[in-house]
């Protein structure tokens, strides 16, 4: 009992270990779905931006009367996220985050646009309400101190260089996209108040959006690229960075609302982590391994102790005579003898265990019945072997056909293919063997 213990101490120590490794070594990843919940506020940096109505109000909404002219939000996830790492060369991670987004216009038209934001800072930039959709200002826009990479989605032509006021762009450090892609290729209307599902895709090399209409019943209508553009993140932004959404409104208002997120970024790890895992899985294996050696040998002493115990019990029975011993003739084992007189009565299952209280299949007892009567056969050359026996246990075969008395012990115990004849050499020199009572 006590090595159980030790054991079972080992490995829960061993895991715990591991556990704390992972943590430190694991990527960021997180999920709200199907919706956000009031409690999920506490794991956002929240501002200008609030979690109701079961979404993140990435800026503010109208439940309370307020107006929402001229507004600016961000709502980023608390812990940073590993973007690269410099180990020999760069290394970049890659991510997936998938959200749902609802924009509903407030004024006809509405504006200005909601995006997805990849940010050193996140504090939200002051006035970055309208056209500048809270990733920049107009001190910051195209300036490398903005650190900051957006897939926006503008509802509003705000500028000359704006495709229309229903596209899907790529930001770098400016609202001047370096891509831009219009959804109304797709069927798609940002400001129609449907639901949008979003899928964007890092490889370490490649930005990849997907875009998909979903119905007020959840149904996805088809995934549609809206484009694939090369960059590399760690050009732009620091090795740690936030993740999470900006808007905005101007004079023409919308509400820019996310309702579900989910983000898996990878690991890139670096030398500390992996120094960490050395430090920390070499002595954990040791461990391990010295518990298994310490299991399998305390198996192996029990195992031999049992065999030499059963060993003095075979010699105490059985002295080498194949001419049976007296002492066989007492040979009785009074629960089958007991069970096997019920069944020559045909009241086998009197012998079930009356704390069941007949709360049992009597076809499934009575096969267990049968089959312990089969192995418990004097002559263990008709006993089943432990493949009928699984097979009888799983229902692949009937119990085994036992006779309703219970035969004779007989020594030495003969095969189904002998006889008596079998027993005696030519000219009657030696007689057919008897059972215990006995030739």
């Amino acid at each position: 009992m006590s090595m159980h213990f030790s054991l079972l101490f080992m490995i829960l120590v061993l895991a715990f270990l591991m556990g704390c490794a992972l943590s430190q070594a694991q990527g960021l990843n997180t999920s709200y779905q199907p919706s956000f919940q009031d409690d999920d506020k506490a794991d956002f940096i929240l501002n200008n931006s609030y979690i109701v109505l079961n979404a993140i109000q990435v800026t503010p909404d109208v439940s309370n009367g307020a107006l929402i002219v001229n507004m600016s939000g961000r709502a980023l996830y608390g812990k940073q996220f590993k973007l690269w790492s410099e180990n020999k060369g760069i290394t970049r991670a890659s991510f997936n985050s998938t959200f749902v987004i609802n924009i509903s216009p407030q004024t006809v038209p509405g504006g200005e646009g909601l995006a997805f934001i990849i940010a050193a800072d996140h504090n939200l930039p002051q006035n970055s309400e309208g056209q500048w959709l809270g990733i920049v200002n107009a001190e910051t826009n195209g300036s490398g101190t903005a650190n900051i990479v957006a897939v926006e989605f503008d509802t509003r032509k705000s500028y000359t260089e704006d495709l229309d006021d229903n596209h899907v762009g790529l930001d770098v450090n400016s609202i001047n996209s370096i891509k831009q892609v219009s959804l109304t290729n797709f069927g798609l209307n940002l400001s129609a108040g449907n639901d949008t599902l979003v899928n964007v895709i890092y490889d370490g090399k490649n930005m990849t959006v997907f875009v998909s209409l979903r119905d007020k019943d959840g149904v996805v209508s088809r995934r549609n690229q809206a484009f694939s553009e090369s960059i590399d993140l760690s050009a732009y932004l620091p090795q740690n960075v936030f993740v999470g959404f900006s808007a905005s409104t101007s004079s023409v208002t919308q509400l820019n609302c996310v309702k579900s997120w989910v983000f898996q970024g990878s690991d890139i790890g670096d030398g500390s982590n992996k120094l960490l895992w050395v430090y920390i899985t070499a002595p954990l294996v040791t461990i391990l391994l010295m518990s298994i050696a310490f299991l399998l040998l305390w198996k192996l002493i029990y195992r031999k102790k049992q065999l030499v115990d059963s060993y003095d019990n075979v010699e105490e029975e059985i002295k080498g005579s194949s001419m049976a011993p007296l002492k066989f003739r007492d040979y009785s084992s009074g629960i089958a003898n007991w069970l096997w007189e019920l069944y020559g009565y045909g009241r086998i299952l009197d012998g079930v265990d009356p704390k069941l209280e007949e709360e049992y299949q009597v076809e499934e007892v009575e096969c267990m019945l049968l089959l312990g009567l089969g192995c418990c056969h004097p002559n263990p050359h008709h006993r089943p072997s432990m493949k009928t026996v699984l097979q009888v246990l799983t229902g692949e075969a009937a119990p085994p056909n036992v006779p309703t008395k219970r035969p004779n012990f007989v020594w030495p115990a003969m095969p189904p293919s002998f006889n008596a004849s079998d027993c005696s050499l030519a000219g009657g020199q030696l007689a057919p063997f008897s059972d215990m009572d006995g030739r």
